[in-house]
Parts: structure tokens; sequence; C-alpha cells
């Protein structure tokens, strides 16, 4: 499933205003500015960040939009199951977005996400696997942080998980417990309270999650 997207989608629109940050050198000439993005909330606590870019003279409208967040947290309220289709996900966030943003998602538009005619700058895509336990699981992410390397040289583990290539900019991959994840009490992880007496929990229990960035 896809877990992060950080897209930029051409797409006509009226501007998002949320502010900017000019930059200026030292005789007082602007030489650049950077809109700030808009959060925008789902039907959860998960939010999805956006701004346009490459704004056109006359300020109204932006040509490019920008996105940044966990789509399928923002749709659903959680990431424990979710779709690797990156074109319909995309199209939905854009649909869901749309209502706040003030803008339409035209016919021509639509075809061209479903198509996948936009700029991906990150995607976060994960698999789960399952174990024959939560033990099974803690453990094969120890194993993982002795005896494993890649390009980027040996993983490291930190607060249960296993990184590789944890601060390049190119791609990473890291591996952990779901469950351990969703009961670690961190506000991003935690499930909404209404499906904490779901199936969900109980399924990741004996999950391991494998994540590319």
């Amino acid at each position: 499933m896809i877990d992060w997207l950080t897209a930029v989608i051409p797409l006509k629109h009226k501007r998002i205003n949320n502010g900017g940050v000019t930059a200026f050198d030292s005789d007082g000439v602007e030489r650049w500015t950077m809109a700030v993005a808009k959060a925008f909330q789902g039907s959860f606590e998960s939010s999805i960040q956006v701004k346009s870019n490459d704004i056109t003279e006359c300020r109204e409208y932006g040509q490019l939009l920008y996105i940044s967040g966990n789509p399928t947290k923002f749709l659903q309220g959680h990431n424990i199951i979710g779709t690797d289709d990156l074109n319909l996900l995309t199209l939905r966030l854009l649909e869901a977005i749309a209502p706040q943003a003030g803008f339409e998602v035209d016919a021509f538009t639509k075809a061209r996400v479903l198509r996948g005619d936009y700029f991906v700058k990150r995607i976060d895509i994960n698999y789960m696997f399952e174990l024959p336990s939560l033990s099974d699981v803690r453990a094969w992410i120890d194993a993982a942080g002795m005896k494993s390397r890649t390009r980027h040289g040996r993983s490291t583990v930190k607060k249960g998980t296993v990184y590789y290539g944890q601060h390049s900019k190119r791609w990473a991959f890291k591996g952990y417990s779901k469950y351990d994840e969703i009961m670690g009490g961190e506000k991003g992880h935690r499930l909404p309270p209404h499906l904490l007496n779901s199936p969900l929990l109980a399924f990741t229990e004996n999950k391991l999650r494998l994540e590319l960035v």
C-alpha cells in the first residue's frame, strides 16, 4: 500500500492563499517567493498539506498543485490496510480536497491523473508479512539490525525499527512491527477511537511491515 505521497499535479486553480516566504538579497532586492502550504483536514485526525506552485503574474491562479501527506490516513483514518493503485489514490485524494480548497477536478484532470501524467517527488510504499507471532516480528527486527546491510552500509535500530539509509535523500528502507507502532502511544500512529474495538488491531499483532521511501 502507499503510505505517503508528495506530488505536483498540473491543474489551473484559484490560488490557495496561505501566505508565503520571501527572500531578499543584501541590497533589498527580492530573490524568490515561496508559498506556504495549507493543511486540509480529512474526515479523521489526518491532514494533507496543499499549496499552489508556479503562480501566474496576476497571482490569482496557480498552474500546479502541490500535495504532501498520507493519502490513506486522510481518506480512511488509518493506514493498516490500503491500496497500491497510486493513480486512483491520487485522484480520490484530489476529489476529497477540492471542496475545501475551492477548486474542481475536471474530466481532463481526472484522465491525466489516472494515466499518471503528474510528477511524484516522494512516495512511501509498504507491504506487510505475516509471521507466527509478535515475538517473531520483534526477533526478525533485532536480527536484521545485527546481520543485514545494503549499499548504505550497516542497518541501524532505533525504538524497535530497523533502518537502512535512514537519512538518505534518494531512498531509504525500514522494517517495524505495525502493532508496536499503534500501541506506542504516539498521536500520529494511534487508531481512531471508533476503530479500537474493530478487528484491525488484532490483525496487526503478528505483522512485519517493510517500507520503502
